[in-house]
C-alpha cells in the first residue's frame, strides 16, 4: 500500500465505499482511531484541522485489547485535542475492547463516519505480499474514505 511509503497523508477510497457525494465532499462525522504512541499528535492535528474546516463532529477512538484504565485512556484522548481548536461541537471520546479492525469499522458505522483517520506504520518496501495490517484491513473494509498518516 502506498500509504506506507510516502511522508504525506494518503486518502484512500476502498472497495467498500459505495456512496457518492451529491454536491462535493461533506465531512459531517470524522472518526480518529488511535493507538497513541508515535505519530498520534500528528494524526490528531490532521483530523482536527479537517473537523474545524468542515465543521464536523469528531470522535476519538481507542481500542484496548484488555481491560485498561478507562479514565487514563480518556485523559490520553483528551490530550490529543490540539490547544486553541475552535470546534462547533465538543469531541466525543470512545473506548472499545476487542479486535481493533472490527471495532474501528463498527464505530465508523455507528457514528456515520464520513472519514476515518488512522496511523500506518512504515513497512519493508521489499515485501512481496501486502501485509494484512490493521490499516490495510480497515481501508479494504471501510464504507467511507480512510486518511492514513504514516508514522
Amino acid at each position: 500500500m502506498i500509504f506506507r511509503h510516502v511522508a504525506v497523508p494518503v486518502l484512500t477510497v476502498g472497495p467498500g465505499v459505495e456512496r457518492e457525494p451529491l454536491y462535493g465532499v461533506e465531512l459531517k462525522n470524522i472518526l480518529l482511531a488511535t493507538e497513541f504512541g508515535v505519530g498520534a499528535e500528528r494524526q490528531a492535528a490532521y483530523a482536527f484541522a479537517l473537523a474545524q474546516e468542515q465543521r464536523s463532529r469528531i470522535t476519538l477512538l481507542h481500542v484496548a485489547e484488555r481491560d485498561d484504565d478507562a479514565e487514563k485512556i480518556v485523559r490520553q484522548l483528551k490530550g490529543l485535542v490540539p490547544s486553541g481548536v475552535d470546534l462547533h461541537c465538543l469531541p466525543l471520546f470512545r473506548i472499545e475492547k476487542g479486535n481493533a479492525v472490527h471495532e474501528i469499522l463498527r464505530a465508523a458505522n455507528e457514528t456515520h463516519a464520513d472519514l476515518i483517520v488512522l496511523g500506518a506504520k512504515s513497512r519493508d518496501p521489499l515485501a512481496v505480499k501486502p501485509p494484512r495490517t490493521k490499516a490495510y484491513q480497515v481501508v479494504c473494509a471501510a464504507s467511507c474514505p480512510v486518511l492514513t498518516i504514516k508514522f
